[in-house]
């Protein structure tokens, strides 16, 4: 009964988003925890640094394991999730500004209440964008 139920929630795509997405934030706070707490890095670079890592994360456990993407044009995908992925920086950035700066909350606080924020624009984004195979064209999924 326990393996059908956890075989009902890993075809669920948007809880295998969450699942990855969790570990992905688990790298990005932690790389933010050691460069802005740890080595007193300035939270808007600590937020660049652990942001590429969580990333670089996202899309390749995204890939494999959400989406199960089969694109052989890895470097246009890729060059998609950057894309968004800046954007949502560029955001993140805003929010901690708006958050930490204006409102006077840690820094680690404002790293949470973002990604929080994030989570829900991201996944669609992604799902409709980056790993879509209409996007990239049906020939180069197998």
């Amino acid at each position: 009964m326990l393996k059908k139920y956890f075989n009902l929630l890993m075809n669920n795509q948007f809880i295998r988003y969450c699942l990855v997405g969790g570990m992905a934030t688990f790298a990005d706070w932690g790389t933010f925890y050691l460069f802005n707490i740890v080595f007193g890095v300035y939270y808007q670079i600590a937020l660049i640094f652990s942001f590429a890592i969580g990333s670089t994360t996202n899309y390749t456990l995204n890939k494999l394991f959400t989406f199960k993407s089969k694109t052989k044009n890895i470097k246009k995908q890729f060059t998609v999730h950057l894309t968004i992925s800046t954007a949502s920086l560029l955001l993140n950035m805003l929010f901690m500004y708006l958050l930490v700066d204006l409102a006077c909350t840690s820094t680690m606080l404002g790293r949470v209440i973002t990604t929080v924020i994030m989570l829900v624009i991201n996944y669609f984004l992604h799902k409709n964008i980056t790993f879509n195979k209409k996007f990239f064209g049906e020939e180069i999924y197998v």
